[in-house]
């Protein structure tokens, strides 16, 4: 059953002219509570593997990038399921988690995990891609903060 429709529906979206500020604040906490790195937002470009527009360009998606190591993974995970518990605090709507075995992928619109084994998510990589909807993009970056701040905090891993 679907929680909520899923608003980056390929060829109902134009690029972007700059980065938004919640997108930003997005990358700066997630920075600070799991340690996150390379976070990538706001670039005007195609899917990977696909010839249609990024929800980068948006912009609307975030990269998360972390490293090698088990306990950086756990962190990962950690996040994948606060940001998925709070997701319609947070307004987000989509989560791929490219270093899963297989890749898998997250949506508001059916509210589960969906598994891609044979490549579909694009390059794999120690990193999560994390969509915010337009709620959330249309919020001031410390209204967006705020929402952040009321949820509970995640145990220190």
């Amino acid at each position: 059953m679907a929680d909520r429709p899923y608003p980056w529906v390929v060829g109902t979206y134009e690029a972007g002219t700059r980065n938004n500020p919640v997108l930003l604040k997005l990358q700066s906490l997630a920075r600070k509570r799991w340690g996150f790195r390379n976070l990538g937002t706001y670039v005007v470009r195609n899917m990977n593997s696909h010839p249609v527009l990024s929800t980068h360009a948006i912009p609307a998606a975030a990269d998360q990038g972390y490293g090698n190591t088990a306990e950086e993974r756990k962190k990962a995970i950690q996040a994948c399921t606060w940001y998925v518990e709070y997701a319609k605090e947070l307004d987000v709507v989509c989560i791929h988690d490219y270093a899963a075995v297989p890749p898998r992928a997250w949506r508001c619109d059916r509210n589960e995990w969906k598994a891609f084994p044979n490549g579909e998510l694009g390059p794999t990589y120690r990193g999560l891609h994390v969509e915010l909807g337009k709620r959330a993009l249309a919020m001031t970056a410390k209204e967006w903060e705020a929402v952040w701040r009321s949820l509970p905090r995640p145990p220190k891993l």
